[in-house]
């Protein structure tokens, strides 16, 4: 299976509008930008400033140019959605480092956040691909808080949220980890196992959240629950209040699968990015144990046609294409190898381990 042509160019040589043919790793092998991405101003820059001397792009005289299609201009598209995460990762992290000093939540600067993601999500095409393309290796604090936002206004407006619940969910999502301000760095950052002293702290996380939310004239009590227990979990065993499902409050259980599965496809301290794959089946497993079955059923049967274009790798080695998502069970698809085909609703012992 061979995928899109590229073509490796000098970074000074990179435009905005260009998107990666490969992920761009680190002199460590992190991953700083993944393949797909489109090239903006802000992350050209990122490039520079990591000292990237080449990448490879999609040659665009092997390809058919998406820029325009049935009157509509989806570069045009594709830059307001990338300026809008730009200015708000810069945005976020001004008001984290204005939180840690502070008690309050600075209400009148999140409020256009939330809005830019509102008027960038509800009613657009592609926004799945679009946050693709513009996640960045940036500081995970940051990059996860604003992701987490546009998952879960996404999920809502799959769920038919009206325009209010799906502002609350937005800023929900935005400050669903303020609380790891009140934690030490040393914890947040620490690449290695946590002590059972540092993991109690930073389980206290939700409950730092709910003080600052709470603490700050204007914010809906909603929004302020929803950051208490945004790791709570159907089943009793999420924390830091051990709630079980009649008591979590509905934007709650959406900010817990969209966290979930942000995390899961971001790069930590702790622990490298895995392929969507595995956070589709990991929430596809813990729906019917530890996250709203209708939330977590809503959010994969959207994300997962969109997810199982790319080429994969299985467990054994064996690379493939999917070709077809099966309804039931859509993290199981049919997928063909040189080989033949392999249908994995059949074969449990097989797996998507990565996109090739």
């Amino acid at each position: 299976m061979t995928g899109r042509k590229t073509i490796r160019i000098r970074v000074p040589q990179v435009e905005p509008g260009m998107v990666l043919g490969n992920d761009v790793f680190s002199g460590a092998g992190t991953v700083l930008l993944t393949k797909a991405t489109l090239l903006t101003d802000y992350t050209i820059a990122q490039l520079r400033a990591w000292q990237i001397e080449y990448v490879d792009v999609k040659d665009a005289k092997n390809e058919k140019n998406p820029a325009r299609e049935g009157g509509r201009n989806y570069a045009r598209e594709d830059a307001a959605f990338a300026n809008m995460y730009a200015h708000s990762l810069d945005s976020i992290a001004e008001l984290f480092e204005e939180m840690h000093h502070s008690d309050k939540v600075p209400v009148q600067e999140f409020l256009p956040i939330a809005e830019g993601i509102l008027d960038q999500v509800l009613g657009v095409q592609g926004v799945l691909r679009r946050l693709h393309q513009v996640k960045t290796g940036d500081e995970y604090t940051f990059s996860h808080s604003l992701n987490v936002g546009i998952y879960a206004v996404l999920i809502g407006s799959w769920l038919n949220y009206g325009a209010e619940d799906l502002r609350m969910l937005a800023t929900a999502g935005l400050l669903h980890d303020a609380g790891k301000v009140k934690v030490p760095a040393a914890i947040i950052k620490k690449a290695g196992p946590l002590s059972a002293d540092e993991y109690q702290e930073i389980q206290r996380h939700p409950f730092y959240g709910y003080q600052l939310v709470s603490n700050t004239p204007g914010m809906p009590k909603k929004i302020a629950l929803a950051v208490l227990q945004h790791h709570e979990r159907e089943d009793g065993t999420g924390y830091p209040l051990k709630l079980s499902s009649p008591t979590i409050l509905s934007i709650a259980k959406i900010i817990a699968v969209a966290d979930v599965f942000d995390a899961v496809t971001s790069n930590r301290c702790y622990q490298a990015r895995r392929p969507p794959h595995v956070a589709a089946s990991i929430i596809m497993e813990e729906s019917f144990k530890s996250l709203d079955p209708v939330v977590a059923q809503s959010f994969l049967a959207r994300i997962v046609p969109y997810l199982f274009n790319d080429d994969i790798r299985l467990n054994n080695g064996m690379t493939g294409r999917i070709i077809q998502i099966n309804r039931l069970s859509p993290t199981r698809p049919l997928v063909q190898t040189e080989q033949g085909f392999i249908d994995l609703n059949q074969m449990p012992e097989l797996k998507i381990v990565d996109v090739v």
